[in-house]
């Protein structure tokens, strides 16, 4: 619910209405020439309302302040009376005479005239200044202008604040004072009354537009400035247009395709075109009659150069300098004496130079040269501009880059090249909300913007210095921007590149994860590229977690930075008592054997025969041919330095030992 405060066509046959939905009123003074800003968007401590001039004049007698505070501003316009006068007749005046009503410009004699004895005598009909006399046609008459000097008087409330001063030119409509808004907002309506001005200000507003068909007029409209319009729901709600919007989100081009469209990143039809550059707009039209809108952006550069005492200006203010010109110089020291002695060394010559070309400006103590740089982006009807198209530009337009030069949708693209990604990510954002809450559906922007975060996650490579990118692969952002950290950490030159929008459905098909994009679209092609390319997945996402049945890496603390324990040492019983562990004969009260003495060996066990491993059998001799075979592996050691038990103690009998450890041919071992 809210106040009809503005109705506007932008173009022809789409309608914005402005609702109200909060407002803030200023009192100012009212005087009669006090120009309301009525349907301008202000902002705080803009212009408001202004006096503008009635005509084109100089401005003459800026009177003091009255007791009510206001002021009084006469412009002086000077009206010209022009006179013809015949052939033969005699002037009385010349250029820059001050006359009166009633002096006479020139007498024509009776000859002339031929109606009488009575000269006839050409009088001016006002007061002024003769500033003109020329000739009127080819028989030799004249023609003599008269200007009249007209007052105009401007009553300047107390409240605003003057914008011209004594002498100075103003033209028809220009501001002579005005008053500063002290609120942002849009300003729709004025109250005057006793001398006073009450200005509405509508601080929060509300839009909507429709476009209608061919057969369509302006009695579509429902509403008009100043109405008050019900709740946009239940069965009293107020409709502003004939066209009413669908009450299904589903359906038209302003529901859910419309979202599907800002999701998938397409390109509308009939696109605007947007400005490239800051500057001003120039509407002309080429050669062959098409229309033509030219930005032109310039700046003005300065550089300065110190002026050391003594050294002699070889230009004047106001002269044009190339690159490399020679701008002051000291001259050379020819005073010294005779008897000065070799070793006399006169002063260097110091020299200022110019570095760039531009226009000289000399100060006391420093020469700049100025030069103005200027940027043009051209678009012309049939090549950038479509056919037909409707311009919302005029010639002498100030427009900053990104603003619609032409009617139409926006391309979400050409907002990303122009103003970049935080811009794009507001407009998407504000026109997905305007689709869901024309519906009554609030959403929080957050769960917009974590959508707009994997559009925007990919940048195209430009140039690749030092990384080992490729020109025009899309990588990741956030690896894009570890590489290039490390390449300049080793002194090398980093990449460049430019930020892409990609649709929800591409950017879901490029993640690094082949499980998740496989379980997205295109599950067949994903995963036979995935195999022909022999893909890995890390497992680093939610999808491909919750996929294969993990628990999904969303712990408070990273598992990186967990401390793991120290795993705890065994100790190990030594040598001797493994030797003894009774598995190779009987021991004390075992039935294992056993090495040693005393383990239930008998008598004379360690003394028949002592253990030797240094015989060399067949199958050694196999196995060492074998690794002399393979070069990955290395050959074994000599076999009198492999150990495979410790050195037998002297005085110990092998005879108890079993065959099968006495008899070590290769099969035994």
């Amino acid at each position: 619910p809210g106040t009809v405060c503005l109705i506007e066509q932008i173009i022809p046959r789409t309608w914005k209405v402005t609702i109200e939905l909060e407002a803030q009123e200023q009192n100012i003074q009212s005087v009669p020439n006090l120009q309301v800003f009525i349907g301008r968007r202000v902002e705080k401590d803009a212009a408001l309302a202004a006096v503008l001039s009635e005509v084109d004049g100089e401005v003459r007698g800026i009177g003091r302040t009255t007791v009510d505070g206001s002021r009084k501003v006469t412009v002086v316009e000077e009206v010209p009376h022009e006179y013809i006068v015949p052939p033969g007749a005699d002037l009385q005046v010349g250029e820059g005479r001050q006359v009166k009503k009633g002096d006479a410009l020139a007498i024509v004699s009776s000859q002339v005239d031929g109606e009488g004895d009575t000269p006839a005598t050409i009088l001016s009909q006002v007061d002024g200044v003769v500033r003109l006399i020329e000739p009127h046609t080819f028989d030799g008459s004249w023609k003599v202008t008269v200007l009249e000097k007209v007052p105009h008087e401007h009553i300047v409330p107390a409240d605003a604040s003057l914008q011209v001063g004594e002498g100075q030119q103003v033209e028809k409509d220009a501001a002579i004072a005005e008053v500063l808004s002290e609120f942002d907002g849009l300003v729709w309506r004025e109250l005057r009354n006793d001398g006073r001005c009450l200005v509405r200000v509508a601080v929060k507003t509300r839009e909507y537009r429709a476009q209608s068909d061919d057969e369509l007029s302006d009695a579509d409209l429902h509403v008009e400035v100043g109405q008050q319009v019900r709740e946009p729901s239940g069965p009293n709600k107020d409709d502003l247009f004939t066209v009413t919007r669908a009450t299904d989100i589903t359906g038209g081009t302003s529901g859910l395709p419309r979202v599907e469209e800002l999701f998938e990143a397409r390109i509308p039809k009939n696109a605007a075109i947007l400005s490239e550059i800051d500057g001003e707009a120039q509407v002309d039209q080429d050669a062959e009659g098409r229309m033509r809108v030219r930005i032109v952006n310039r700046e003005e550069y300065r550089e300065e150069y110190d002026r050391p005492e003594g050294v002699q200006l070889l230009v004047e203010p106001g002269d044009d300098v190339e690159p490399g010109m020679l701008l002051a110089a000291t001259l050379p020291d020819f005073s010294f004496e005779e008897d000065t002695g070799d070793d006399y060394e006169p002063e260097p010559i110091r020299e200022v130079v110019a570095s760039v070309g531009g226009r000289v400006e000399i100060s006391p103590d420093a020469i700049a040269i100025v030069w103005e740089d200027e940027e043009v982006r051209e678009y012309a009807e049939g090549r950038e501009i479509p056919p037909g198209a409707y311009l919302l530009v005029s010639d002498g337009d100030q427009v900053n880059a990104g603003r619609p030069l032409t009617a139409g949708p926006l391309n979400p693209h050409d907002i990303l090249n122009i103003q970049g990604s935080e811009d794009l990510q507001h407009y998407l954002v504000d026109e997905v909300q305007k689709v869901y809450r024309n519906q009554g559906v609030g959403i929080h922007d957050k769960h917009i913007e974590v959508i707009l975060r994997q559009m925007l996650r990919r940048v195209q490579v430009d140039s690749i210095g030092d990384t080992d990118f490729i020109p025009g692969q899309m990588v990741d952002k956030f690896d894009f921007q570890e590489k290039n950290g490390k390449v300049l950490a080793e002194g090398g030159e980093p990449a460049t590149g430019k930020p892409i929008l990609l649709g929800v459905t591409r950017a879901s098909l490029l993640t690094d994860s082949f499980l998740a994009a496989a379980s997205f679209q295109e599950t067949t092609r994903v995963l036979t590229q995935a195999a022909i390319s022999g893909s890995y997945d890390q497992l680093m996402g939610l999808k491909e977690n919750v996929i294969i049945g993990r628990l999904i890496p969303a712990q408070i603390a990273s598992a990186a930075y967990v401390e793991e324990p120290e795993p705890e040492l065994l100790e190990m019983p030594d040598l001797p008592e493994l030797l003894t562990a009774g598995w190779l004969g009987e021991g004390d009260g075992g039935t294992g054997m056993a090495f040693g003495p005393g383990a239930g060996a008998p008598a004379g066990y360690y003394e028949e025969e002592p253990l030797d491993f240094d015989e060399d059998d067949e199958d050694e001799d196999d196995w060492e041919d074998d690794d002399e075979e393979e070069e990955a592996v290395a050959a074994p050691p000599p076999a009198e330095q492999r150990s495979f038990a410790p050195e037998p103690e002297p005085q110990r009998n092998l005879s108890g030992l079993p065959s099968f450890l006495r008899n070590r041919d290769g099969q035994n071992e």
